[in-house]
């Protein structure tokens, strides 16, 4: 899990010294279960976009990467990051955070790592998870897949569940996000109803979901 120069960036976008802001939209459903001032944080931040909006709203947020000249991006824009594996920072940090979000981190890392991972967090009775990866229950969410050449870990939805609860933990909340049916009312339920009626439901579901499958878990503390 050593950092390379020749490695592709943990990112959706290649680094050019960027620092937009996350998508409050998308950011908001995931505070909705987060209490004021609560301690997250980010693990793989990358170049901090989601850091500086949790900073913004007044939690008390951290960020954690790998990768070196991330970290460096960070920093000199003043965020709090650390640079270092998860596996090894976690638990002497165990306890000192509410949340640890994981957005676009999940399909970046080996199945071993990521269960590694979760299963330090998961023995803090109460602790949050955010975890937002590619949809593969969806056709945006096979375009987002392949929108990143450093993607190694395909986590079908269901496979994410049945992971988080065997791990022992309590899926608090779950979405789609970003694509999928674009309308609400009347217009969306006639069109599931013609999709359905042609396709079936497990055909139809490939056009209704969003590109990301968005999760929050709670810890159980077991051992």
């Amino acid at each position: 899990m050593e950092a390379r120069s020749d490695q592709p960036k943990e990112m959706h976008l290649w680094t050019d010294g960027s620092t937009e802001p996350a998508d409050a939209a998308s950011l908001a459903a995931y505070l909705k279960h987060t209490p004021a001032g609560a301690a997250i944080l980010d693990i793989g931040c990358g170049d901090g976009r989601v850091l500086r909006r949790l900073l913004a709203e007044g939690f008390k947020a951290e960020g954690l990467d790998l990768n070196a000249e991330l970290v460096a991006l960070c920093r000199a824009s003043g965020l709090p990051v650390e640079q270092g594996d998860a596996r090894e920072i976690l638990p002497r940090r165990a306890g000192h955070f509410d949340v640890y979000s994981m957005l676009d981190f999940v399909e970046h890392v080996p199945m071993d790592v990521l269960v590694a991972i979760l299963g330090i967090i998961g023995r803090q009775r109460g602790a949050r998870i955010w975890i937002q990866t590619p949809n593969l229950d969806s056709v945006m969410g096979f375009k987002f897949w392949f929108h990143m050449p450093s993607h190694i870990l395909p986590l079908h939805p269901w496979v994410l569940r049945k992971m988080l609860v065997r791990l022992g933990y309590r899926i608090v909340d779950e979405w789609t996000d970003y694509g999928g049916l674009p309308w609400t009312g009347f217009r969306r339920w006639l069109t599931l109803k013609i999709l359905n009626g042609l396709l079936g439901p497990p055909q139809a579901a490939l056009f209704v979901g969003g590109a990301n499958i968005c999760l929050v878990a709670e810890a159980s503390g077991k051992e």
